[in-house]
């Protein structure tokens, strides 16, 4: 069995104004996408391929994002967590499982949700500012 395929489902969020975007890029490369690969990487000591259900832009957060990798050999899913969350400072793993070889992040994906927020008051509380859109001057349906 050394030669199959295991596969791996994460579930993870990030706040994206630490972010230049989910995807790889070449330019002082802080994308999520190259971060999450490099810890992946360095934990189950093999070069991975990401599959991501959908990308992100610069400075747009994640609550949700599944991707997925595989690897030819079994590795605890509760000790990826645990030692990802260890060494990732602004990436949240939720979850990881393994599933079936054939699972596909972006093909098996069920859909998408956005959420817009807009903050329509004079003072806007601290906390919310990364995460919204302040808008008070003009009065909203």
């Amino acid at each position: 069995m050394e030669n199959s395929l295991h596969n791996y489902k994460i579930k993870l969020a990030y706040d994206g104004s630490k972010f230049n975007g989910w995807q790889k890029n070449f330019s002082g490369d802080n994308s999520v996408e190259h971060i999450l690969t490099y810890a992946i990487e360095r934990i189950v000591g093999k070069n991975i391929h990401l599959i991501a259900a959908t990308r992100t832009d610069k400075g747009v957060h994640s609550l949700g994002q599944v991707v997925n990798f595989r690897i030819t050999y079994q590795f605890p899913p509760h000790k990826l967590k645990e030692k990802l969350r260890k060494i990732l400072d602004n990436i949240f793993i939720l979850n990881i499982e393994e599933v079936s070889p054939y699972f596909h992040s972006r093909l098996h994906s069920i859909g998408k949700k956005y959420i817009y927020q807009i903050w329509n008051e004079k003072k806007i509380e601290k906390y919310y500012y990364p995460y919204c859109w302040h808008i008070y001057e003009q009065k909203l349906d």
